[in-house]
């Protein structure tokens, strides 16, 4: 009996510990203003701390940085021309282990993992640049994203799509699972008051969307016949996107009772939230708007 009530204490704990380090030490960018202004009011630290609930040393950090520290070490970069060996090598279809390989017989050391990191920075870098043209280039522009809703120990599959440039849900549908005559259907109610020939597309590659053999599917058929354009993005590209939404739809969810119940929590309150976080969603996937000269 003793055992278990140890066990019952270390379980409160840890609960309690877990709690305290990943959730409450958490300091948004945007509380830094708040923070620099109490402190300017004249507020003491124990009280700013308090109000924010972190720690005396974390509110001095802030203080003296005026930003926001990722935990942890630094990492380290792989140096410039070694980065340049590795996508040379990844161009030719080496694998990451033959890249390792390589490298080793020139003499230098370096981990599989910053092999990995650098021909997935290089490629997002290079999407993101995608991105941005297209971004820029399109008047309307629109993304198809599915995010997996835990319900009943199985999923939900949320489709969304999203207006990006005005951060506006034009439709979305909740499946136990998706089909792409549920997508098209989808976007045909969506883009009623849009041109085709303004129109962009960005698809995730994700299953059902992404065509499981050859280069088109139902989908991209009916985006031709319609005369909308469209762009594929890697699914590691719009992951940070997806695993955003989805970390604030289960944090505001709670324990939904059933489909129907989750259906309208979605038309009442969950798009909203949605379209709220669409600002920040393009900051994760690195869009930049074209800045707009000043007419004087």
């Amino acid at each position: 009996m003793l055992w278990n009530i140890r066990k019952k204490f270390h379980i409160i704990i840890f609960n309690i510990a877990k709690e305290y380090f990943y959730e409450i030490m958490k300091l948004k960018p945007e509380d830094i203003e708040t923070i620099i202004l109490m402190k300017s009011q004249g507020i003491e630290v124990d009280k700013i701390a308090a109000r924010f609930k972190v720690s005396r040393r974390r509110i001095y950090q802030v203080l003296k940085s005026k930003k926001i520290k990722k935990p942890g070490r630094k990492r380290m970069r792989v140096p410039e021309d070694v980065a340049k060996m590795i996508l040379c090598f990844h161009r030719k279809g080496l694998s990451i282990d033959s890249i390792k390989r390589e490298l080793e017989i020139r003499g230098i050391k370096i981990s599989r993992y910053k092999v990995w990191i650098t021909i997935y920075e290089a490629k997002f870098e290079m999407f993101r640049t995608i991105c941005t043209e297209i971004y820029n280039k399109w008047k309307q522009v629109i993304i198809i994203l599915i995010l997996m809703i835990p319900y009943n120990r199985k999923f939900l599959r949320l489709l969304l799509v999203l207006d990006v440039k005005n951060c506006k849900i034009l439709n979305w549908g909740l499946y136990p699972s998706i089909r792409l005559i549920d997508v098209i259907g989808v976007i045909r109610k969506s883009i009623t008051q849009y041109k085709p020939e303004e129109t962009v597309i960005f698809i995730s590659k994700t299953p059902p969307l992404v065509p499981t053999r050859g280069k088109k599917n139902r989908l991209t058929r009916y985006l031709d016949n319609t005369g909308i354009s469209y762009q594929w993005l890697p699914s590691s590209i719009t992951k940070r996107a997806r695993r955003e939404l989805l970390k604030m739809i289960r944090s505001n969810l709670g324990n939904a009772g059933d489909v129907e119940e989750i259906k309208r929590w979605i038309s009442t309150e969950g798009i909203k939230l949605i379209e709220d976080k669409c600002h920040e969603c393009k900051l994760l996937l690195k869009i930049k708007e074209a800045e707009v000269d000043e007419v004087s």
